[in-house]
């Protein structure tokens, strides 16, 4: 299916669906578009998984303040409280631990709920969007949780709108780089946006913001720039 096309109907399932998939390759500008599309005047709560990362940082937990503790909620409780967009990124990497309680927490809104360690029954709130990314196909979740997911998207070109914020004549490049096959050959656009940033900015040469960005492919990198035609 053509980019375009492809990236549009994410910005309808953003817009229309309060669970999402959005997946593929890394740096092509999964959380650039579920961070600002078809907001629709929700908050936007962020987590990013690890291996590591358990379910308190998505639930919540009591801090101290003085001689208290103090209930602490969650980025996605204060989603839930709020109605607001929770984008879990890297999904593939979630724990066990999360995965057990991204399942209740992705049920129906109008039976899911919580307790919470304080004894109150949350639930979400109107408006309410789950919005995951991940780099690894969906059919590499456990069934349960892919079965909560009932739109899922693959992207395979990088996202035209996040190109637009590069300078025009490094676009064409970092679109070719952002995809290749070959996991060690491929540059994400986050590295195009310092690369770029470090030039506009004054901050370097072109030949320095390479190496610092690129490492011992700078060499090669700025010669394939020019091979494209890019001015640099």
């Amino acid at each position: 299916m053509d980019t375009n096309k492809v990236w549009s109907l994410i910005t309808v399932a953003l817009r229309h669906c309060n669970r999402v998939l959005v997946w593929g390759k890394p740096g092509t500008g999964k959380s650039f578009l579920a961070q600002r599309e078809a907001l629709g005047g929700r908050h936007v709560y962020n987590i990013t998984l690890t291996e590591d990362t358990s379910s308190i940082e998505l639930r919540g937990h009591y801090v101290p303040r003085g001689n208290e503790l103090i209930w602490q909620d969650g980025a996605a409780i204060r989603a839930w409280r709020s109605g607001g967009r929770l984008i879990v990124n890297e999904l593939d990497k979630a724990s066990a631990d999360v995965q057990s309680f991204l399942l209740g927490l992705m049920d129906n809104r109008e039976s899911a709920s919580i307790t919470l360690p304080t004894g109150e029954t949350v639930s979400p709130q109107e408006g309410f969007q789950f919005v995951a990314t991940s780099n690894s196909s969906p059919d590499e979740l456990p069934e349960a949780l892919r079965s909560r997911l009932p739109v899922t998207i693959e992207v395979t070109e990088p996202n035209p709108e996040a190109l637009l914020l590069l300078p025009e004549n490094l676009r064409k490049i970092a679109a070719q780089t952002a995809t290749v096959e070959q996991e060690e050959r491929r540059i994400s656009l986050r590295a195009w946006y310092e690369y770029a940033r470090l030039i506009t900015e004054g901050h370097t040469t072109v030949e320095d913001a390479a190496f610092l960005v690129f490492g011992e492919r700078a060499a090669d990198i700025l010669s394939n720039i020019t091979m494209a035609g890019a001015e640099l």
